[in-house]
This record gives C-alpha cells, sequence and structure tokens, in this order.
C-alpha cells in the first residue's frame, strides 16, 4: 500500500492516511482461490443493495480474466483481524485502476 500510495492524488492519500489513523490496514495480494469468497460476501451483496437487479455482478470468469493480469492484485482492508472491504485493482502505467470492489456483507 505505501508504493501505491504514492501514486495516488492528494486527496486520496489524505483518505489513505485517515484510514490508517482510524485503525484500519490493508494488505494487497495475488491470493489465488479467493475469488468465490469474495464474490459472495463482498461483491455481489454491495452491487445488489446498491443497484438491485440492474447492478453489474462479476462471475468466477470475470475474475479469473482480471486477475491473469500481471500487475492485478486483490486489495483488501481490514479492521483488527476481520476483512470489511476487497477489491481487485491493477497497475497500469503510473495508475492504479479498481476493477471490481465491495464491502463486508
Amino acid at each position: 500500500i505505501a508504493d501505491s500510495n504514492a501514486t495516488l492524488a492528494q486527496d486520496l492519500r489524505r483518505e489513505v492516511r485517515k484510514m490508517l489513523e482510524h485503525g484500519y490496514r490493508a494488505e494487497s495480494a495475488r491470493a489465488p482461490g479467493w475469488a468465490g469468497e469474495f464474490l459472495r460476501r463482498f461483491h455481489w451483496p454491495t452491487v445488489g443493495g446498491r443497484h438491485g437487479d440492474d447492478g453489474f455482478r462479476s462471475t468466477p470468469a470475470d475474475l479469473d480474466r482480471l486477475l491473469a493480469q500481471p500487475d492485478a492484485e486483490w486489495l483488501r482492508v481490514f479492521r483488527g483481524d476481520t476483512c470489511v472491504a476487497a477489491m481487485v485493482g491493477e497497475r497500469i502505467g503510473g495508475d492504479y485502476k479498481l476493477h471490481r470492489l465491495g464491502w463486508l456483507d
């Protein structure tokens, strides 16, 4: 996260700093095999709660395609030992793109 923080816009760096000050931490990893839990516990409930049946819900194949990119990773936010948010992100040149995200159900 520290490496990614250097490329974030100033307002986003401020948000990351606040997150850390309030006891949250973030971890990035390739973590194969985590897609099922992400879809069931984070992504699908978040999309459904915000957009109902009109929301775009990723599939396991969609996540496999995204995570096959060499600079793609899971970014997970923890409060204590509990993962409270997760996303698939990718460094593209000097930018960091969030592809899919979700909050703990």
